[in-house]
């Protein structure tokens, strides 16, 4: 069996896990910002109400994943606590 974590190396994986889950939301805003700006290029092609709707679509799926990384890094907090 494994030996029982100290106080100071919680936090350190809290820590380690918080930046983990920041690094991951800083990409899928990147990725939001690229997506957003592609069909801005297709404007002229896909008219503006469909541009409209990928930009909603977009932070509707961006803002998803962002509560799914927050809800695992809850779990694991309370795992690394335990």
């Amino acid at each position: 069996t494994l030996p029982e974590l100290s106080s100071e190396r919680r936090l350190e994986l809290k820590k380690v896990l918080a930046g983990k889950a920041e690094d991951t939301k800083i990409s899928f805003r990147n990725i939001r910002r690229e997506a957003i700006d592609a069909g801005k290029k297709l404007e002229k092609t896909l008219g503006e109400d469909a541009v409209e709707r990928l930009e909603k679509e977009v932070q509707k799926l961006l803002d998803e994943k962002i509560k799914e990384i927050d809800s695992i890094v809850e779990k694991k907090e309370k795992e690394i606590t335990l």
